[in-house]
């Protein structure tokens, strides 16, 4: 199981949604779909975080652990 890329911290209930596109072409379970794609998400915000760069004198993820 996945772990969230975010979490909210004064809500108590923030729901993350995905929107995707379908051309039909090839049938897939809609809840492997729905899990993959969650994690593909996961993936891409940590790989933005530890890229970033410093911006207007905050330090970034790879300024505190390089």
């Amino acid at each position: 199981m996945g772990y969230r890329a975010c979490q909210a911290a004064r809500a108590e209930s923030v729901e993350d949604v995905i929107f995707a596109l379908a051309t039909g072409r090839v049938e897939g379970d809609v809840n492997l779909v729905g899990q993959v794609g969650a994690e593909m998400v996961v993936e891409a915000v940590l790989r933005a975080v530890k890229t970033a760069t410093s911006l207007g004198g905050l330090p970034a993820h790879r300024d505190l652990h390089p």
